[in-house]
């Protein structure tokens, strides 16, 4: 039996630089095709923020995504998440590894969905 009773797969796509814009900064795509990451929990988050821009409508939404501690997954790739969309990696990925045993329960990233 894995780590979640009910586990996910989610499919990660690492961003690539496809550009500059006018002002030097990077334009970041992702590819058409991503890395399955298999035996993951998601749990969305009972929060979602508003635009305080002028004339935007935007909401933020936030959830929690946990999988295996090897999976490739890093701060700023994109996350599709079966029935809920696309997420984008807003954070440090956290790797835990028990000092003690050697024991490697998995990781935990933060991902945000912007619309609007």
């Amino acid at each position: 039996m894995g780590r979640f009773r009910h586990p996910i797969t989610v499919v990660a796509y690492e961003p690539v630089v496809t550009g500059r814009n006018a002002h030097g900064g990077e334009i970041v795509g992702y590819p058409d095709v991503g890395e399955d990451i298999d035996d993951c929990g998601f749990a969305p988050l009972p929060q979602s923020e508003e635009s305080r821009e002028q004339f935007r409508d935007k909401v933020i939404d936030y959830a929690h995504l946990w999988g295996p501690f090897d999976a490739r997954i890093e701060r700023g790739w994109k996350v599709d998440v079966p029935g809920y969309g696309s997420f984008i990696v807003s954070d440090k990925v956290e790797r835990w590894k028990n000092p003690h045993n050697g024991r490697e329960p998995g990781f935990e990233a933060h991902l945000k969905d912007v619309e609007g």
